[in-house]
């Protein structure tokens, strides 16, 4: 899902073998962009060029031992380029913030929560290969750090993965 974005963009989109461009369906004007695309996900659904939803292959174990051990963490702020984002526990879950803004179902203004967070540590980048000096570039082949937080917890490892087409894996 993209926002419209420049022609470059566009064009990049289009080309690509493994995206398939889709409009956004509207704005939230009351959140700021970019992070105000809203797209019906029931229309999403229909659409034969999309495809079914498929596993992305990450699973998490109801129970591992792991887990008693990890430290507490009940709440964080990670930084991506200008933009800040809070989770808190909450529930059986963290709630969301971007820019200090809760984040909320668009169509049911009901406060999300996550489940499990996987923060990676990467390196970004200027996107060069568009026009926007506002666009960033997360480089995910290599290996840095990751952390997953779940329950309150959190258990940090290292990530690891050697292609652009490659699984990535977790380790601790």
């Amino acid at each position: 899902i993209y926002s419209g974005a420049n022609r470059k963009v566009q064009d990049n989109v289009r080309a690509s073998k493994n995206l398939v461009p889709i409009e956004r369906s509207d704005r939230d004007r009351s959140r700021i962009a970019p992070h105000n695309v809203v797209v019906d996900l029931a229309d999403l659904a229909k659409d034969n060029k999309v495809g079914a939803a498929r596993d992305i292959g990450w699973s998490f174990a109801a129970s591992d031992p792991r887990w008693s051990k990890a430290k507490g963490q009940d709440s964080w702020t990670d930084r991506i380029g200008g933009d800040s984002y809070s989770f808190t526990k909450s529930g059986g879950g963290y709630s969301i913030a971007v820019n200090s803004d809760g984040y909320d179902d668009a169509a049911t203004k009901k406060k999300l929560n996550a489940a499990n967070v996987v923060v990676l540590s990467v390196k970004n980048r200027k996107d060069r290969d568009t026009t926007s000096s506002l666009s960033i570039v997360s480089d995910t082949v290599g290996s840095g750090k990751v952390e997953i937080h779940r329950d309150g917890k959190v258990l940090t490892g290292t990530w690891k993965r050697s292609s652009k087409t490659a699984p990535m894996t977790f380790t601790d």
